[in-house]
């Protein structure tokens, strides 16, 4: 079992079933989606691996998405809303809920979180963006807490990093939360450039402007060379940090409105 410092695993892993690859969920779903192959995910046995199924070709699926899979046997899995935990329609992302045989039992030392996670009815939330096809295969979006909430309105940071990376020049993009009077949260983008390459602010916006609702356009992007890592992980809790500290010190409340070419144009 995994077991790093300071978070706590599960205490009923199937290991066996995890082909005895090392497997663990941690609190914080850090760890969440585990890895039983190099191109396979699989939620504590929750889903079979990908391209199990028929017609599940692993190269026709990864540059669409990362699918988990379906459901194994004795797993039920659904995607629900994260507040109302109302059954989803197929191709709507929700959280990603699952119960069964192949489910742990509670987390190790922790029944605070055992309480939070696991419902009266047997159901892991996993804190997870998800959305089910018709097929029934499940695709993964982000975490749950890289869902921004922009004036009410829910921005996953995933679809705008993968905007954002479609530049010629981007080498890696983060895109988090930053304080806002109007909205409440608006969308802000740390972007790391390729050797070389050259991109301003204003087309970065503007490339998004023409590729997405207003409302998911970050307001804020900085360029940066360095990135607060823990491990092999970008810290976003100390870019989140970062942006609302400078926002504090030039008391800026609110975000610069933002509007499309007089032929798309659109309220900001």
């Amino acid at each position: 079992m995994i077991s790093p410092e300071g978070l706590s695993v599960p205490a009923l892993l199937d290991a066996a079933a995890l082909d005895n690859r090392e497997a663990a969920v941690f609190p914080d779903g850090r760890a969440s989606l585990t890895e039983l192959s190099a191109l396979s995910t699989s939620y504590a046995r929750a889903l079979v691996s990908l391209g199990a199924g028929p017609g599940d070709h692993v190269g026709a699926l990864l540059p669409a998405g990362l699918y988990a899979g379906r459901p194994v046997a004795g797993m039920e899995a659904r995607v629900v809303d994260p507040l109302t935990g109302a059954d989803l329609p197929d191709h709507t992302p929700g959280q990603f809920v699952f119960r069964g045989v192949s489910r742990f039992a509670r987390y190790y030392r922790d029944p605070r979180t055992t309480a939070e996670r696991i419902d009266d009815d047997g159901w892991y939330h996993s804190g997870d963006l998800l959305e089910r096809d018709e097929q029934g295969r499940f695709r993964f979006h982000s975490r749950l807490s890289d869902v921004l909430k922009v004036g009410g309105e829910n921005v996953s940071a995933a679809d705008v990093e993968d905007q954002i990376a479609g530049l010629p020049g981007v080498s890696v993009v983060q895109v988090v939360a930053a304080p806002d009077g109007h909205y409440g949260e608006v969308a802000a983008a740390f972007v790391e450039l390729r050797p070389g390459a050259s991109l301003t602010e204003a087309e970065i916006t503007g490339h998004c402007l023409e590729r997405m609702a207003t409302f998911k356009v970050p307001r804020y992007v900085r360029f940066v060379t360095e990135w607060p890592m823990s491990g092999t992980k970008i810290q976003k809790a100390r870019l989140r940090q970062r942006i609302a500290d400078e926002l504090a010190a030039g008391s800026v409340t609110e975000a610069p409105r933002l509007s499309r070419p007089a032929a798309q144009a659109e309220s900001a």
